[in-house]
């Protein structure tokens, strides 16, 4: 991210999720039909907890993965961390879960991306604006899921012992 006005507008505008999530604000993505999910990686230099606020492509009601994609592609520091040490945690409504992290791009990913895009199409519009994604909405879906292949695409697996209420203080 450039270090410009435009750059320190769009990482406030990403960080902000993350501050009103700690201050208890939860919830109000919902109103544009979509959830947000903070997920905590451990730096891969400094071993340090890092947090980041990501959008919901999807969830696999059955197994309870989350597929969840980087504003910036490869070069997310979150994407980096996680390839680095792919435990992490995860909240979803309210619910911590212990996870692990794989990199989902490539067909698998391609068919996430184009179920939330068909299902949220203003959104992923909006998506498109802000960051370094294409606005596919008026291609065909060959096309689209050609391009979404390109993408990287992260699911987190939960280990369903290890939740607990978000609300709640870790121990």
């Amino acid at each position: 991210m450039s270090a410009g006005p435009r750059g320190r507008l769009r990482r406030f505008l990403f960080r902000l999720p993350i501050t009103l999530h700690h201050a208890g604000v939860r919830g109000y993505e919902r109103i544009l039909g979509i959830d947000w999910i903070l997920v905590t990686t451990r730096g891969r230099r400094t071993g340090q907890p890092r947090e980041v606020m990501v959008d919901e492509l999807g969830h696999d009601s059955a197994t309870g993965t989350v597929f969840v994609a980087p504003a910036n592609g490869e070069r997310s520091e979150w994407v980096r961390n996680v390839r680095a040490s792919p435990e992490i945690e995860f909240v979803r409504r309210g619910v911590r879960f212990s996870a692990r992290a794989r990199d989902a791009s490539g067909d698998e990913g391609a068919e996430v991306y184009v179920r939330f895009f068909r299902e949220h199409p203003r959104y992923a519009r909006f998506v498109a604006m802000l960051g370094p994604f294409e606005d596919v909405s008026t291609k065909p879906e060959d096309e689209a899921r050609a391009y979404f292949r390109t993408l990287v695409v992260i699911a987190l697996e939960p280990r369903l012992e290890g939740t607990q209420d978000a609300s709640r203080p870790r121990a």
